[in-house]
């Protein structure tokens, strides 16, 4: 397995003939492409490029591994500028298929014809670097998981830093991300979340000596890419710079969140093109018109069954999976090799899923709500026997706080389920107790007005203590009427690649 140690080179080398290649100009993705997890500024722009040249400024060169490409780009940024930390996933390349993110790879030189696994564990790699003569596992572990469209990734790994305690102690830190990455509805559209920890560790030793969950970066962005340069290679491969559109929110885990909203760019490799590729199933090896026309069957039958599984038209999902397993098999005594580049029973996985999602949201949702309602009626009590400013002040901050934490959009993916995810949404009722309880100062100063304040919150929480209740048992019943788990049914009996 190729290290990351080696990883530039091997980017460089990849296109080492690359003053043969040729400009393009190209709006369209191509149908799989390897996107590089690194993000760059505009071409000339780095951190310094507005500096005098004397201090060292100036337009920034392109990078190495750009310029290998027959591309242009600035400076490539740094992981922790600007919440740019959410893709510094040490997975080096994200793998797309039909515009939708399927895989990740160490490499970019996947046979055209093979699918990618749903799920892969890179174990780890010794020796890889050398400091103070200690030798460090580079990496410990990557893995992803594949879930419906979603994908999930973790990365557990070295990275050479290590410093002394103020005892004296050697230590070395592991750092951690976690995430997930799943399409947009537009091609090219996909978003990512990615949460970062790190542990520390005594060296020589397997002893723990710190944990840093929440002053460690978090971020949950949706990207759009779109072509603006291509460069065409001897391998008959292509290289792509993508402009990246970037909006969402980072920050630490424990802090208020930043919002992001910028346009940067990031550099894409496609394979030579040998397969046919539709929105559905991908095959190559055809020799034939048979072959070719089983494959536009095959992708015009799997949209009909998405759309069957999307209405929930279950029994007609079964009769239609029964049918293209029977030209899948057909395909294959042609000899044709194929692979799903999108599973047409995957919106029902998705949907079961993130309905399963939405019933522990409001389970915890329940409890939250629960707890809080207790405090209030013991804050009550302290209130009616011994009335303090500070502890009414107390109260005030600590439900205002809590307040702000109630999610401010309805659980995402429930289509059909709009009129219950609208639930978690703070009511108007209780905006307007917080407003009041952020300007009226008799609150402060006046027993009978802070108890009538307080009392009139226990009441809002009780409604919505009822409010979540009816929803959750709302939801599952409505899953239940729709016979949604029968998605994963149909989803195993759909033949695989």
């Amino acid at each position: 397995m190729r290290g990351f140690s080696g990883l530039r080179a091997a980017f460089v080398a990849l296109v080492a003939m690359s003053p043969l290649a040729t400009m393009v100009r190209a709006n369209e993705l191509p149908e799989r492409f390897y996107l590089f997890s690194a993000i760059y500024y505009e071409p000339g722009v780095g951190l310094y490029s507005e500096w005098p040249e004397e201090f060292g400024g100036g337009p920034a060169p392109i990078p190495e591994e750009v310029a290998a490409l027959g591309l242009t780009t600035g400076q490539r940024t740094v992981s922790w500028a600007n919440g740019f930390a959410i893709f510094d996933i040490v997975w080096p390349w994200i793998v797309f298929d039909g515009g939708r993110p399927v895989a990740f790879s160490l490499d970019h030189d996947h046979p055209a014809d093979a699918a990618f696994p749903d799920r892969r564990t890179v174990e780890a790699e010794v020796g890889d670097h050398q400091s103070r003569n200690q030798t460090y596992e580079r990496i410990r572990e990557l893995s992803y998981e594949r879930s419906g469209e979603a994908i999930r990734f973790r990365a557990r790994y070295f990275t050479g830093d290590h410093y002394m305690t103020k005892a004296g102690e050697r230590i070395y830190g592991i750092n951690m991300r976690e995430g997930e990455i799943a399409p947009e509805n537009e091609p090219g559209c996909f978003r990512i979340s990615n949460e970062m920890s790190r542990e520390e560790y005594y060296i020589g030793t397997t002893t723990l000596f710190d944990r840093r969950f929440d002053t460690e970066p978090h971020a949950r962005v949706t990207v759009c890419l779109n072509v603006v340069e291509s460069a065409d290679l001897p391998d008959g491969s292509s290289a792509h710079r993508m402009e990246a559109r970037i909006k969402g929110i980072w920050g630490l885990k424990k802090a208020k969140k930043a919002p992001i909203d910028i346009t940067r760019y990031m550099i894409a490799v496609a394979p030579p093109h040998d397969d046919t590729s539709g929105p559905y199933l991908a095959a190559s090896g055809m020799d034939g018109l048979h072959g070719e026309t089983l494959v536009d069957d095959i992708n015009r039958f799997a949209a009909e069954l998405e759309r069957s599984i999307t209405a929930h038209r279950f029994d007609l999902a079964a009769r239609q999976i029964e049918s293209i397993n029977a030209y899948l098999a057909e395909l294959e005594t042609e000899g044709v090799d194929w692979y799903w580049s999108r599973r047409p029973t995957a919106v029902g996985v998705t949907r079961y899923n993130e309905l399963m999602e939405a019933t522990e949201l409001y389970r915890l949702a329940h409890l939250d709500i629960q707890a809080r309602l207790n405090d209030v009626r013991q804050q009550l009590l302290v209130l009616r026997t011994n009335f303090s400013a500070n502890v009414v002040k107390s109260m005030l901050k600590s439900t205002i706080n809590w307040l702000d934490m109630v999610p401010t959009d309805p659980v995402s993916g429930l289509a059909g389920y709009s009129d219950i995810a609208g639930a978690l949404l703070m009511p108007q009722s209780l905006l307007e107790w917080q407003e009041t309880a952020r300007s009226d100062a008799s609150i402060l100063a006046n027993q009978a007005a802070a108890i009538r304040h307080f009392e009139a919150l226990e009441s809002k929480l009780e409604q919505r203590l009822d409010t979540v209740t009816d929803a959750r048992r709302a939801l599952y019943e409505r899953i239940r009427e729709n016979d949604e788990q029968r998605a994963l049914a149909l989803d195993a009996a759909l033949r695989s690649d």
